[in-house]
């Protein structure tokens, strides 16, 4: 099996098992478009336990073609459940959205609110709303923790160039192994760079 989390000059012709990619460098949108022609595993949401003697991944996910490539299948699921099935996960999300809630409603945060027709001030935000009943109704938080669940990218790891991986992204000491990820950019916009990994990975 050769393994890869993207290639600038991947040779399209020779044939790989999986394309691994972590979640950290716009993986699903990149997985999606590999996914015509390979079958990609996706490292997605790694939480690592700051105490944990074996850090582990919290969710994994994998996306199958068709034997012509024409479809793809994303799972998502942490150690073998579906995500935010578990209910310790549900629970985490929703005190965090009642605490971020809490937060929001300080009165440091008034200069950032906006008057409504009735002069009340209140947050712009185009998005769901939050259960009319939020503050005391745990089933209706669950429900909307489940249905606005997404993936945020973010910039995590220390791939650095010349040190894990060579000019041309080739990991040291490995063979048929290349890391595209976002710490390994020289330089990069401020901005989340989807397209620029999306390029390097095709």
């Amino acid at each position: 099996m050769k393994a890869m989390s993207n290639a600038t000059d991947l040779q399209l012709e020779e044939e790989y098992v999986y394309i691994v990619i972590g979640g950290g460098t716009a993986g699903y949108p990149l997985a999606a478009t590999l996914s015509k022609s390979y079958s990609v595993l996706v490292l997605e949401s790694v939480v690592f336990l700051r105490h944990s003697r074996n850090p582990q991944p919290s969710a994994v996910g994998v996306i199958r073609t068709d034997l012509n490539g024409k479809s793809h299948r994303a799972l998502v699921r942490p150690k073998g459940e579906p995500v935010h099935a578990s209910d310790s996960t549900i629970s985490r999300c929703v005190m965090g959205m009642r605490k971020i809630d809490e937060m929001l409603d300080t009165n440091s945060m008034d200069r950032f609110k906006y008057k409504d027709y009735n002069g009340s001030l209140r947050f712009l935000f185009n998005g769901p709303s939050l259960p009319m009943n939020y503050p005391s109704n745990d089933s209706a938080m669950a429900a909307f923790c489940r249905s606005t669940v997404e993936t945020i990218y973010h910039y995590d790891g220390g791939c650095l160039v010349r040190k894990v991986v060579g000019g041309d992204f080739r990991v040291m000491d490995i063979d048929s192994l290349r890391v595209v990820y976002g710490s390994t950019f020289t330089s990069t916009p401020g901005t989340n760079p989807q397209a620029t990994v999306m390029m390097l990975g095709r």
